[in-house]
């Protein structure tokens, strides 16, 4: 959930917060791939729908014991539930959150709730693209300099073949 603290509410009690549904993709060598959706609920068909969307059936998903999740098992047969221990048996999750947080409260200073699926859009499209530093422009460069020279006609004689 984002939002300040709020007095009597723990866990997924979310009161004034918005909930967020977040999946990170634990690989051998680290962190791979990381979505998030801002969600009403934390049900079994919002939950459903988040994984449907991001995640394959044959992966294997490992969540905590929340009972939206059981349902899921029928359709993801790779879901196990795990206790959560305090957040100890999700550690890369809970860094990932603290990544987001501090990078919310870093650039953004202010999080409104119309536009917190914006900040975790823009966040994950950056977080998923970090191992790829390329720009476009040097992306561009190198595929001019690596490849051989061709003429004006040629350039025409390519774009009529796309044409037809």
């Amino acid at each position: 959930m984002v939002g300040g603290p709020e007095e009597d509410k723990r866990g997924r009690s979310k009161g004034l917060k918005k909930l967020i549904v977040l999946a990170v993709e634990v690989l051998d060598d680290g962190v791979g791939r990381a979505y998030a959706e801002v969600i009403e609920h934390s049900s079994a068909n919002e939950l459903g729908a988040f994984l449907r969307k991001y995640i394959s059936k044959e992966a294997t998903i490992i969540t905590d014991k929340w009972r939206g999740y059981s349902p899921l098992k029928k359709e993801f047969p790779n879901l196990k539930q795990l206790d959560s221990n305090d957040g100890k048996n999700f550690k890369e999750l809970h860094i990932h959150i603290m990544n987001i947080k501090g990078w919310l409260r870093g650039i953004h200073h202010h999080c409104s709730k119309e536009h917190i699926q914006d900040y975790l859009n823009e966040y994950h499209f950056r977080y998923n693209r970090r191992s790829n530093m390329d720009t476009i422009f040097n992306v561009l460069v190198k595929r001019m300099v690596k490849n051989d020279k061709i003429s004006t006609n040629q350039v025409w004689l390519k774009r009529l073949y796309l044409y037809i």
